[in-house]
């Protein structure tokens, strides 16, 4: 019997061998990628996922109120690790949420949910943003009805009452986003408002309200000062301070037309009065053009300015100085402008 018949030769060892090389080389990036699979994924989110299983955290039959899972299971890991941002946790989460199964989709969000309860900003986000971003053009705007996984929960949460972590930091973030006009989550936090549960007395009663139009107007926004001056919440310094009590004095976009005009103008916020008084000082011809919004016309309504005495008795704090006195009327024909000695013990009736 020849050797050949028994072993390979030397060119078949070589050729094997060369084989072997490439087929590894080829495999490299696989395994790499595999690695990065299962090394940016959080196990305990995975496994709670998987479990499919909520029915000792997540209360549907109570409107969606949370406990943390029990200590131990993989559902309790995964709301830890998403609630403090660990390793990618969220990621996973928020990945599943988007990508996933039905069954996932909703197990995923009861995570972030849980998380979010808890005072975990990164799962708070994500309930802010999806309504930002997907939310409906239509009422209810961003709220899933069946399984209390989005913002509108928290916007429904009783006011003055509640203890949630993630509500709080919510509404502390709508504060600020509000008056940018992001239009979905200006018209969540608004329908919300006026509807159960817990309607007028909800936290989204807290921030939607006049001061977001306000305020939107005053930074540059056309809509916003379209619904201010629609709303007469912006025509005077005395509708702004009137329909937003603790408004800050400074200078405010006063609205004038429906195309969302605006003037800047100085306001003292000091009290309703003030704010009629020192507005009606500063006046423009679209602002004498709203006859019976501006703040000569409410100084004179409500008998703020009518003489020296009323802004006296009105605004005792108010310094001495020439005033437009409205006793004989409020349109700029009839003003008068007035020395008045406000802070001396002879302060004397004009008119």
């Amino acid at each position: 019997m020849h050797l050949k018949n028994k072993a390979f030769t030397l060119m078949e060892m070589l050729i094997s061998m060369t084989v072997i090389s490439v087929l590894m080389v080829a495999s490299i990036p696989l395994i790499t990628q595999m690695s990065k699979i299962k090394t940016g994924m959080d196990k305990n989110v995975i496994d709670c996922i998987n479990n499919n299983t909520s029915t000792d955290w997540y209360d549907i039959d109570a409107a969606g109120a949370t406990t943390l899972p029990a200590t131990g299971t993989s559902c309790y890991g995964a709301v830890i690790d998403v609630t403090y941002n660990r390793e990618k946790a969220f990621n996973t989460a928020y990945w599943a949420a988007i990508n996933g199964t039905s069954a996932q989709k909703i197990m995923a969000k009861r995570i972030l949910r849980a998380a979010c309860d808890q005072g975990g900003t990164k799962a708070c986000d994500y309930f802010i943003d999806t309504c930002r971003l997907n939310g409906s053009t239509s009422a209810p705007y961003c709220d899933d009805t069946t399984d209390y996984t989005d913002i509108s929960y928290y916007l429904h949460l009783i006011r003055n009452t509640t203890t949630n972590q993630g509500a709080t930091y919510i509404i502390d973030q709508l504060t600020e986003l509000l008056p940018q006009m992001p239009t979905k989550l200006v018209n969540e936090a608004f329908y919300a408002k006026t509807v159960n549960p817990n309607a007028n007395n909800n936290l989204a009663y807290d921030i939607a309200q006049p001061w977001v139009y306000i305020q939107a107007c005053n930074n540059g926004l056309t809509t916003g000062c379209q619904r201010a001056y629609s709303s007469n919440y912006s025509k005077s310094c005395y509708q702004i301070k009137n329909n937003w009590s603790t408004a800050p004095s400074q200078v405010y976009k006063i609205a004038y037309n429906t195309a969302g005009a605006s003037e800047s103008k100085y306001c003292n916020m000091s009290s309703l009065a003030s704010a009629a008084i020192m507005g009606c000082q500063a006046m423009t011809a679209p602002q004498w053009a709203m006859t019976n919004y501006n703040d000569c016309y409410y100084g004179r309504y409500n008998n703020y300015n009518n003489t020296c005495s009323t802004i006296f008795s009105s605004w005792p704090q108010a310094p001495d100085g020439t005033y437009n006195l409205t006793w004989a009327g409020s349109t700029l024909a009839t003003i008068i402008p007035t020395a008045c000695p406000i802070l001396s013990t002879d302060c004397i009736d004009q008119g």
